[in-house]
Order: C-alpha cells, then sequence, then structure tokens
C-alpha cells in the first residue's frame, strides 16, 4: 500500500508515525490474499459467473 510498509528508510518519520503498523497489517493481509488466497483462475470464475447472471463480461484488468 505504501511504500514504508516493507521499507521503512523511505520515511523520516516512520519511528513516530502511528501508521506505520497499520499499513504493514493492511500490506501483509493484501500479499496473504493474493499470494494464497485467491487465483486467477478465482477472478475468471467469478467473471464467468457474472456473465452468465447478469450477461456481463465487457472487463479489462
Amino acid at each position: 500500500m505504501v511504500g514504508c510498509a516493507t521499507s521503512p528508510e523511505k520515511c523520516n518519520r516512520q519511528a513516530l508515525c502511528p501508521m506505520r503498523n497499520v499499513w504493514q497489517r493492511l500490506n501483509n493481509d493484501i500479499r496473504e490474499v493474493t499470494e494464497k488466497k485467491i487465483t486467477l483462475e478465482d477472478i475468471l470464475d467469478s467473471c464467468r459467473t457474472r456473465r452468465a447472471d447478469e450477461g456481463f463480461w465487457d472487463y479489462c484488468i
């Protein structure tokens, strides 16, 4: 989400930043979901289901 989550040297305020822990947690959670819990196949299956249910398909990532 933000550079300081993985590279604290990018910010001279990181030692006192009240948000740094929040950004680290969000960064880790997003990384975990994208690396382990959701696959490209999951995304495509979701699109296929929507297409079948709603006639929806015109979308680009």
